[in-house]
């Protein structure tokens, strides 16, 4: 089926047509995100393919390509070119507002070290310790497998199944923020 025939089936609403190009160039356009992109986590690639295979079936339907003269799959992953970098600001805008938000180094090293003392004597230590057992999952995994584990942010995500390692550092902030809230109480 050439593309006026398939432009003009997803005009028309059929469901095989539309089923078969979207199966048809998913793996390809994965493969190549996570090629030439180096995106690693299969979910964000399946995330872009979804928005640029959008974007293409709404053009056909408003009538945009009525003239192509490259394939629709050449068009699609021109899209997602497009949808790519639109994900990449989205994902720099959030590390931006997360490191906005982010304690200064120092207090967190200093609140690092806490899990390091060995004194059960300690005060502090005590306190975190009955912090921690009021703190509700998953905080409590991401605080013991960053601080007691020394587990990368990448790890965590990995452990977790979060998206990737920006979610996890957002959550770990998050979970350390509601440990000092118990902590002053």
């Amino acid at each position: 089926m050439e593309n006026t025939a398939k432009i003009l089936a997803i005009k028309e609403g059929d469901q095989k047509v539309i089923h078969e190009l979207y199966n048809a160039f998913q793996p390809k356009f994965v493969n190549w995100l996570k090629g030439r992109y180096k995106i690693k986590q299969i979910e964000t690639c399946h995330e872009i393919y979804q928005r640029s295979f959008t974007v293409l079936y709404f053009n056909i339907k408003k009538d945009k390509l009525n003239d192509l003269q490259a394939s629709i799959e050449t068009y699609l992953f021109g899209i997602g070119k497009m949808v790519l970098k639109e994900w990449w600001r989205e994902e720099k805008k959030q590390m931006d507002e997360l490191d906005e938000n982010m304690a200064p180094i120092e207090e967190v090293d200093i609140f690092g070290n806490l899990f390091d003392s060995t004194d059960d004597k300690n005060l502090l230590t005590n306190q975190i310790a009955a912090a921690m057992e009021k703190l509700d999952e998953p905080c409590k995994s991401v605080i013991r497998l960053f601080y007691w584990e020394r587990n990368s942010m990448e790890a965590i995500a990995s452990k977790l199944n979060y998206k990737n390692e920006q979610v996890a550092k957002k959550k770990k902030y998050l979970c350390i923020k509601k440990l000092k809230e118990l902590l002053k109480q």
